[in-house]
């Protein structure tokens, strides 16, 4: 059974807490071409894709992940871009395992 919405921003805020410790330590790709080379030269890992991304950056994200997760229901571009500093962010990903565990283990909570 799927989480109430106020459990679901539990959650959601948990994963954005836990992307932060990621970019902190240098595991965290952000934008499209530091995630597409990430998912050509890294282990497979978690893909964030905003719910408002362009549909190009879908289809390409779609086409290179490979055996990477790609989370695309969570998250709209302007979240991520205040939460990382940025104008604008659409994507993000972890490849680092532990990170990729914790990823993991959150968003099993979430379905």
């Amino acid at each position: 059974m799927a989480p109430k919405a106020d459990e679901r921003e539990a959650l959601k805020q948990s994963l954005l807490k836990l992307l932060g410790l990621a970019h902190r330590s240098g595991a965290l790709r952000l934008g499209a071409t530091a995630v597409t080379r990430a998912l050509r030269e890294e282990p497979p890992g978690v893909v964030f894709l905003a719910r408002d991304a362009g549909q190009d950056l879908v289809g390409k994200l779609q086409r290179a992940r490979g055996e990477s997760l790609l989370v695309a229901d969570l998250f709209l571009a302007a979240e991520l871009a205040d939460r990382f500093g940025r104008e604008r962010l659409s994507v993000l990903s972890v490849h680092r395992a532990g990170f990729v565990d914790g990823l993991n283990r959150h968003l099993s909570d979430m379905r």
